[in-house]
């Protein structure tokens, strides 16, 4: 959580209230005591807060015990931008490929604060699948998908993000330390790709890999997930699905690089025709 900034040309009310919106994103559910200590705010100051985030629908009262909760009012916010941006649109042909090569549930998702929040799917016709809605968050650390994004964060990062972090043991095979995270991530690194062996919820599997920024950033990261009786545990399907899913993740992040490059030579290309078009003018004015 960032410290409050002491400038003259910031709003105090506008940064708390944001801090009040990260922290809920980062945290879950909070009671009002539990955000006045945390961000160290008195309790009427952050009351007024969510009440009037509460009013223009950013926050709601999560439980009859007083806590309060993010909508998702911000996610649809987000997710209209990312459509302006292209990203979506640009991963839909990947995600609609891999499903029906795989006939599993296809995923996107991107991290947010200590959770992995799915943006888009494609659903698998078989009758029994697995699958989470769109703008489901789940720990990063229990998902093939979260710990494919993590382990290209620098690994101060992921300490910050979870070294006061409890971790919830969903499953027999979630991992629950930092150290134990950490190692996986790096390991992760290596191969790039992650696994999700029921480590969220018992018979959920799922194979995932980072969709990459041309710099080496994990913007985001595709899975392919399954009912984990349906295929053996390395066996060959499970390794046909892994080579799916980072085809797809690689070709989807040098689309993302072509594009930005494709942008740049058109900001140069503009630029240059202004800089004509401003010459002309002043030559015209100056014969």
């Amino acid at each position: 959580m960032k410290s409050e900034a002491r400038d003259d040309h910031f709003v105090q009310s506008v940064i708390r209230t944001l801090n009040i919106l990260e922290l809920l994103n980062d945290r879950g559910e909070l009671g009002l005591g539990e955000i006045s200590s945390t961000l160290s705010l008195d309790k009427s100051t952050v009351y007024r807060l969510l009440a009037t985030l509460r009013h223009r629908g950013y926050v709601r009262q999560a439980s009859q015990y007083g806590s309060y909760a993010n909508t998702l009012k911000l996610f649809e916010m987000g997710n209209i931008e990312a459509d302006r941006l292209g990203f979506k649109r640009m991963a839909q042909p990947y995600l609609q490929s891999l499903a029906l090569q795989t006939r599993e549930t296809v995923n996107l998702a991107i991290l947010s604060g200590v959770y992995v929040m799915y943006i888009d799917k494609f659903e698998s016709p078989e009758a029994i699948r697995v699958g989470y809605g769109v703008g489901k968050r789940i720990p990063a650390y229990a998902t093939g998908l979260g710990k494919a994004i993590l382990a290209y964060l620098p690994e101060e990062r992921v300490r910050e993000l979870f070294g006061t972090t409890p971790f919830i043991r969903f499953t027999p095979n979630t991992i629950c330390s930092l150290d134990d995270l950490q190692q996986q991530l790096r390991n992760i690194k290596t191969k790039g790709y992650a696994t999700d062996s029921e480590e969220y919820a018992k018979d959920y599997a799922c194979v995932a890999a980072p969709v990459r920024s041309p710099g080496g950033e994990a913007l985001a990261a595709l899975s392919v997930a399954f009912p984990r009786y349906r295929y053996r545990k390395g066996g060959s399907e499970e390794r046909r699905f892994l080579h799916l899913v980072v085809s797809a993740a690689d070709s989807l992040s040098a689309d993302l690089g072509i594009m930005k490059t494709y942008s740049a030579q058109n900001e140069v290309a503009h630029t240059q025709t202004r800089s004509k078009e401003a010459v002309h003018s002043t030559e015209e004015a100056n014969p």
